[in-house]
């Protein structure tokens, strides 16, 4: 029987709605052999999704995603997510970067959130935690609740220059790590930093053969070949791409729980499978890297 994994999954520490424990029990029902917990800038949540599942056959893997910049060139510098997983949480220089993200974040959060409610909407942070019960509120949360109390028809339309769209007054620019120093902190902490789903940014092959070319003599050890919204053609697509660079396999639904709620823990939208034998591939990278 094939065994397979989920390796991008966010829970309440970041933006997605399920508590690492619920993330834990619901990778149990739904029979999967191992996630990771990746949420943003943090992995605060691992050690609670290692304990619930204590004495289960459910792996986790820790994990965090990074919003990075990659400059490439003069002419191009490219955003994406760098996911680190196998991790050592009790590293201090991947902590106390990530922390210091971490609070860019929670500062851009109470930049949008105040200008909102300087516009007459009824909403505060604390509104915010005590509905989601999460510490780390995202514009994810903020789409949901203005849906929630009938600002708006559908969570896209929250994200217009009315409401927090980014070029409307309630938006302020995101502080991106650079790429470069992103993969050397996760190599730093024992982890494979993964190229997390390329296809979603619309660069061209060229752009992404350039990012690969800048991170891989860095540490970029992988790239995600399985997600949610990828096609068959895509999955391919980017196998091809990995095998070209000598890079590992990783996949993962990138599961939010209620705030994406058409992307299923383990199968996105409803196809997705990512095979055992991915985190196998990494676990036997890592040890032959730590024993050189």
């Amino acid at each position: 029987m094939r065994k397979f994994i989920d390796l991008h999954t966010h829970s309440t520490e970041s933006d997605g709605s399920c508590t690492p424990a619920e993330l834990v029990k619901l990778a149990l029902e739904k029979g999967l052999s191992a996630i990771a917990i990746t949420d943003h800038e943090t992995y605060s949540g691992v050690q609670e999704a290692i304990d619930t599942a204590y004495g289960t056959e459910l792996e986790v893997i820790p994990g965090t995603e990074l919003s990075t910049c990659c400059k490439v060139s003069d002419d191009f510098s490219a955003k994406i997510h760098i996911v680190g997983l196998f991790i050592d949480i009790n590293n201090k220089a991947l902590r106390d970067k990530t922390e210091e993200y971490k609070g860019y974040r929670i500062k851009r959060n109470y930049y949008t959130i105040d200008t909102l409610a300087s516009e007459g909407i009824d909403i505060s942070m604390e509104i915010l935690r005590e509905k989601y019960g999460s510490d780390a509120i995202t514009r994810a949360h903020v789409a949901q609740y203005l849906l929630e109390k009938g600002y708006i028809n559908s969570t896209d339309e929250a994200y217009t220059d009315k409401y927090i769209g980014d070029n409307s007054k309630a938006y302020k620019k995101r502080e991106y790590m650079d790429a470069v120093e992103a993969v050397q902190l996760i190599t730093g902490a024992g982890g494979i930093a993964v190229f997390a789903h390329p296809l979603i940014y619309d660069f061209s092959e060229e752009q992404l053969q350039g990012i690969i070319d800048t991170l891989k003599p860095h540490g970029l050890m992988a790239i995600e070949s399985e997600y949610s919204t990828f096609t068959s053609a895509q999955i391919e697509y980017v196998k091809k791409l990995a095998l070209k660079n000598d890079l590992l396999l990783s996949g993962g639904s990138d599961f939010h729980g209620t705030l994406k709620p058409d992307i299923d823990l383990g199968t996105g939208h409803g196809n997705l499978e990512i095979p055992y034998e991915y985190m196998t591939d990494m676990k036997n990278y890592c040890k032959l890297r730590d024993t050189k």
